[in-house]
């Protein structure tokens, strides 16, 4: 009933815009590109998002300033049926159109189109989730998939970073609740044809010390500890990250350094015992050429990419005292030192990328090769457990931590794989736009996979578009689901033998835009078959496998945008989400509906304010419904500027979800928060 009467009401809404408000008068399509946002990232090249054959959100430079975002993970709450989260180890979770899963490994990031997921744990979210806005020129994002241009991971969605190249030259200070302090420097220079920018950025913050009340030994008899030693029982979600992102462009040659050295504490630890020592490590360099040239014919975008990343997990597992009882034997395990433990590796990607733009009359033609090599190299594992010799189920439980050379976590592996892709965008007619995609990977480790993609859109009225969009996507299973080893402290094992998980996806949408409204609907319904997840054997050891049959999402989202001003800088826009999705293993729950509202008014020439309002109900895992509100004001001035933010202005208590079940009252989040941000122009 529930979404009957909400398709009722956003139909008749629709009908109202479309055929009751006036039009603003005939334009030819020069003037129309004017008003109309572009987008790269669904064809290749600048396109109106209407006209996209994806479903695309653009989110601007001034947007994020507007609604006063932290990090890229505040800016994506401006995506329709965006579902934010965070998993044990910390990481923040990055879930659309219904697909939550621990590690946002079916959501792929692209760093001014370059994918940056890890072929580690799959996901995008581990460097990029907590990116510092200041360098950003906008963030493009797919909703569905596109495996065709960008291959693996391009699953449930594309979000494409875009950095800036011109920089105004300045530095900002931003102070906030729990300690918090960021700085960053900006300052670039040209020279005729040569140009270079340098952006520097330092965060520093405590942690928030949120109360847990029950924790895993509270909740499970198994588990007790000597009760004359106390257990921390409250988050440790401290944070020291800094970033350099640097380059020079000269004619057609650009080059690019992005470093980022980040760590944190991990504010529920890994077993479901909270402890404030337990930390995440992680250090990445990335390095990227590209050349570009305009030919009578054609146009060549070539990419050469080559990043090292570093990872060290410290687990202060079990405090000190603990003992586990096996619930099958009935063996007593005493840890009177606890259990600590520590994982280490480096992993190293080349990957180069050439794409070929030509027209041949009404036809548009994108091609494309990709090589690409990932090392992983130097796994470390260190204990505070020492092996007896009378059996593997004997061990000295020792202070401090010992290499154990003879077990590594994570089998030493690599990876390449090939692939190119074709695309073709034609018209007939004035008013039917087609693509046509087709996309072959090759990997040495799995196989092949060929992915396809067709759209097409019909210009109902002048300003009126109607899609129908198919698409294919697939994700190729990460390092840690084939090679991961079983241990004693966390038995999980990866399978050699798993498959790549694919999908289908089927979208209606209609599109209306005018200068001064936007709105769109589309319908959604997504096919999954083969997910990888993690199945419990006869040893109670958990294994990777491909799930057998096949899992699906469905819905659909609303959005509305109307402005005001001179340029456009008074708005207001709210989005609705229907999510749901069928009950197998693969996925876990969503809310079912997500609602978002963001008003920006200029109370004066120099001074605005924002208001947000993000809403999410009917959450399964016992997590309440809850909505969020944040208040922002901006201080516009030639020599700087100010912004001064409350975040949750009511100070309501959420959580998110804990689909390990380690911690039955779930994340716990902060509450209201203050900030401040002083920049100065020089």
């Amino acid at each position: 009933m529930q979404l009957k009467t909400a398709l009722y009401v956003i139909t008749s809404f629709l009908l109202v815009v479309i055929f009751a408000v006036p039009t603003l008068g005939t334009q030819d399509y020069s003037e129309e590109i004017l008003y109309l946002e572009l987008a790269n990232i669904a064809a290749g090249h600048p396109q109106a998002t209407c006209k996209a054959p994806s479903t695309v959100t653009v989110i601007s430079a001034e947007e994020i300033k507007d609604i006063g975002a932290r990090t890229v993970l505040d800016a994506l709450q401006l995506i329709p049926g965006f579902v934010p989260g965070k998993d044990i180890q910390g990481i923040p979770i990055v879930s659309l159109r219904g697909v939550y899963s621990p590690g946002s490994e079916r959501v792929l990031f692209l760093l001014d189109g370059v994918p940056v997921n890890s072929v580690l744990t799959g996901g995008g979210t581990l460097f990029f989730a907590d990116l510092s806005v200041d360098k950003i020129e906008r963030i493009e994002i797919i909703r569905g998939p596109g495996s065709v241009l960008y291959g693996s991971e391009a699953f449930a969605g594309v979000i494409n970073i875009i950095l800036k190249k011109e920089f105004p030259d300045h530095i900002s200070y931003r102070r906030g609740s729990y300690d918090l302090d960021e700085i960053n420097f900006s300052w670039d220079k040209r020279i005729k044809n040569f140009s270079f920018w340098f952006n520097y950025s330092h965060r520093d913050h405590n942690s928030y010390g949120l109360p847990i009340k029950r924790d895993r030994f509270d909740a499970y008899p198994v588990f007790s500890q000597n009760k004359f030693l106390t257990r921390y029982k409250k988050t440790s979600d401290w944070l020291r990250r800094e970033e350099l992102y640097s380059g020079f462009s000269l004619n057609d040659l650009t080059f690019e350094l992005f470093y980022v050295n980040h760590a944190d504490g991990i504010g529920y630890n890994l077993s479901g015992i909270p402890s404030n020592h337990s930390r995440f490590a992680r250090q990445k360099l990335w390095l990227s050429s590209f050349y570009k040239k305009n030919f009578s014919l054609f146009s060549l975008d070539s990419t050469l990419n080559f990043s090292y990343t570093d990872f060290d997990l410290f687990s202060d597992f079990y405090p000190a005292g603990t003992e586990l009882i096996d619930p099958l034997t009935k063996v007593s395990y005493y840890f009177p030192y606890g259990l600590k433990w520590r994982r280490k590796v480096d992993l190293y990607r080349f990957r180069f990328e050439n794409k070929t733009h030509y027209s041949l009359g009404k036809h548009h033609f994108l091609s494309g090769l990709v090589f690409q090599y990932d090392d992983l190299d130097n796994p470390h594992y260190y204990e505070n457990l020492i092996p007896y010799p009378c059996s593997s189920y004997c061990f000295r439980n020792i202070p401090d931590l010992h290499r154990i050379s003879f077990f590594s976590w994570i089998l030493p592996e690599d990876r390449f794989y090939y692939s190119f892709y074709f695309q073709d965008e034609f018209s007939f007619h004035d008013r039917f736009f087609f693509t046509l995609g087709v996309r072959y990977d090759n990997y040495d480790d799995f196989g092949d996979k060929i992915s396809f993609r067709l759209a097409a859109i019909f210009s109902v009225l002048k300003d009126l578009y109607l899609k129908f969009l198919y698409g294919e996507g697939f994700r190729a299973p990460s390092f840690r689901e084939l090679y991961i080893q079983s241990c004693p402290v966390m038995p999980r094992s990866g399978n050699p033998a798993l498959d790549a998980e694919t999908m289908k996806s089927y979208e209606l949408s209609l599109f209306y835009t005018k200068p001064k409204y936007e709105l769109g609907l589309t319908f959604f319904y997504q096919r999954y078959e083969d997910l990888i997840s993690l199945f419990q054997d006869r040893f109670y050891n958990y294994v990777y496998y491909n799930s057998p049959g096949h899992s699906s999402t469905f819905g659909f989202e609303f959005e509305f945008k109307t402005f005001w001003g001179l340029i456009k800088n008074n708005y207001l826009s709210f989005s609705y989400a229907y999510l749901d999705h069928d009950d197998v293993q693969g996925f876990y729950s969503v809310p079912y509906n997500v609602f978002s509202l963001n008003f920006n008014y200029y109370l004066f020439p120099r001074l605005s304010l924002n208001y947000r309002l993000f809403y999410l109900d009917d959450w399964a895992y016992g997590i309440d419904s809850y909505f969020l509100s944040n208040l922002v004001f901006n201080y516009f001035h030639p020599m700087g500027e100010i912004r001064f933010a409350i975040y949750n202005i009511w100070d309501k208590k959420y959580k998110y979800p804990d689909f390990t079940r380690f911690y039955v009252d779930n994340f716990l989040q902060p509450g209201r928060t203050f900030e401040v941000k002083l920049t100065w122009y020089f």
